[in-house]
């Protein structure tokens, strides 16, 4: 499971990591499961090496702004990107690989943001 990552990986072992249309856990009583929380946030730092990225994706209004919360929180992030509107900038389209949730949720006019974090731990 997520919440033993850091049981999974040693610290500093992966070059990049993936958070494409995470559940959004949209109850309150249910954000310490975002995976976007502080203490994750904090779990991916340690896994991840030195200057690695961090790349997230979601349709989601609340999930990005929570997670744009918890990005302030902590201070082993370098934000890189944070996308609004993915599919109006043409520079982040040009190496995009889009998953199924996403050419879903893109079909359907739903926005698309993107965030990109690199580690400084």
């Amino acid at each position: 499971m997520i919440r033993d990552i850091k049981e999974t990986f040693a610290e500093n072992q992966i070059d990049k990591l993936f958070l494409n249309f995470s559940d959004p856990w949209m109850k309150k009583r249910h954000a310490k499961k975002r995976l976007t929380t502080l203490n994750f946030l904090n779990d991916y730092s340690y896994i991840l090496k030195k200057g690695a990225l961090l790349e997230i994706k979601t349709d989601n209004d609340i999930l990005y702004e929570y997670t744009i919360e918890q990005i302030s929180l902590s201070d082993n992030w370098e934000m890189i990107e944070n996308c609004t509107d993915l599919y109006k900038n043409k520079e982040l389209l040009k190496t995009n690989i889009s998953t199924e949730y996403e050419d879903r949720f893109h079909s359907l006019n739903k926005n698309i943001y993107k965030i990109i974090l690199k580690n400084k731990k």
